[in-house]
């Protein structure tokens, strides 16, 4: 019998992470496997797929388990490993650095195969880690979702040369755009407005930024109406929607509609963009839709351009981008009209015969790795104060503050 374990950042909410999970626990469940997820985040599942895992979330996950006292690792370690009774073949898959160490300890107590297929757009390398991750590079049991990322990841230690033997595609055939009811547009004021969509988890680093940039675009565009709509939410714990809230709290030009998370996001919504700001998977399916998408890179939350009319690129740019400008001058040339919809040129989104032969690359890259089963195991902690400060104040506060602040 055949087990893959996920461990994941969160099953809740809604993210192009969740629906990588969602699709891929369905193709191995195809195949044959039988599949688990165990995450850290709490909150609502959305994903109706992903529902049969909530008993799995575990918060202290998201803490590096060398700052917990080995009795409270091991009994966390133990629980998870008990899943794996009576399966011949183990596969676990970490999707995070964090949770890397902790599918290493997993994979060493239930003998299985681990590999780190990091999901974050700009992952690094801590110098502490550095053995654990090298010895994982050098038996290619590790992977990114881009291939510059591992030479990004490693840059402060050594050069990596095949980048491209350590990255692998994120796919989902599932659509997250759809044709659903939805009562709100019809509440939402049209007429005589520009709306921009903004779509993102709200904790991610550039929709702060980017909230700022429209309300100073707003300000020194007075006699134009806008409606600024928020596609996605917060986590448990956090509470970004209300600084957002605070940011356009005294922009008069300016109609503030904060939609949370959706799915699928009725296609009526799309419509109703006149420009989607967005990055990574989200901006792709806005610009399939036909929606003037303007693309953040995820490292210095600068535009790299419109998605499919003269950018390629939806989490880093390259060379072959634009020179950096910055988000008020591409909006201002929308609103001119120097680009419309009928530039855009883009691929569909991946199909599942698509998605089944980007899955079987993964499973080739997990059997094409290093045979040999052997295990990273010196983890030690070298920051006592952390350690007794999650001790002090316990390991539900610790952990929301770890996710909080990394």
């Amino acid at each position: 019998m055949k087990l893959y374990i996920f461990l994941t950042h969160g099953i809740v909410d809604i993210g192009g992470g969740q629906l990588y999970v969602s699709s891929k626990t369905t193709f191995l469940e195809r195949l044959g496997w039988d599949v688990t997820v165990f995450s850290f985040t709490m909150g609502e599942v959305i994903i109706e797929t992903l529902k049969k895992y909530a008993s799995n979330i575990y918060p202290e996950l998201a803490v590096q388990p060398m700052l917990y006292l080995s009795r409270q690792r091991n009994n966390l370690i133990n629980k998870i490993a008990k899943c794996t009774n009576n399966y011949d073949e183990i596969i676990i898959e970490s999707n995070s650095i964090t949770l890397s160490i902790w599918g290493e300890l997993i994979a060493f107590k239930c003998n299985g195969k681990h590999f780190m297929y990091n999901l974050n757009e700009t992952p690094r390398c801590d110098e502490s880690l550095l053995p654990f991750f090298k010895f994982k590079y050098d038996r290619k049991e590790l992977a990114f979702i881009k291939k510059d990322i591992v030479t990004d990841f490693f840059s402060s230690f050594f050069q990596v040369e095949n980048t491209d033997g350590y990255s692998l595609a994120a796919a989902y055939s599932v659509q997250p755009v759809q044709d659903v009811d939805f009562c709100q547009p019809e509440q939402i004021e049209v007429n005589g407005r520009y709306t921009i969509g903004v779509i993102g988890r709200l904790a991610k680093p550039f929709i702060k930024k980017v909230s700022f940039e429209i309300k100073e675009f707003a300000n020194t565009h007075p006699t134009v109406l806008f409606n600024i709509l928020y596609i996605g939410g917060d986590s448990s714990g956090e509470h970004e929607e209300e600084k957002i809230k605070e940011i356009y709290n005294d922009v008069n030009n300016v109609k503030l509609y904060m939609l949370g998370y959706m799915f699928p996001i009725p296609r009526k919504i799309m419509r109703l963009f006149n420009i989607c700001i967005s990055s990574s998977g989200a901006s792709y399916y806005s610009a399939c839709e036909g929606v003037l998408t303007i693309v953040i890179d995820a490292n210095d939350l600068m535009p790299i351009g419109i998605l499919g009319v003269n950018t390629k690129n939806i989490i880093f740019r390259d060379c072959q981008d634009l020179p950096v400008s910055e988000l008020k001058k591409w909006i201002s040339d929308i609103m001119d009209k120097k680009y419309d919809s009928s530039m855009i040129n883009i691929s569909l989104p991946p199909d599942s015969e698509t998605e089944a032969k980007i899955f079987k690359s993964h499973m080739e890259f997990v059997k094409e790795s290093c045979r040999h089963k052997a295990y990273y195991t010196d983890f030690y902690s070298q920051n006592i104060i952390k350690k007794i400060v999650l001790n002090l104040i316990g390991i539900r506060l610790y952990s929301w503050l770890w996710r909080r602040f990394h």
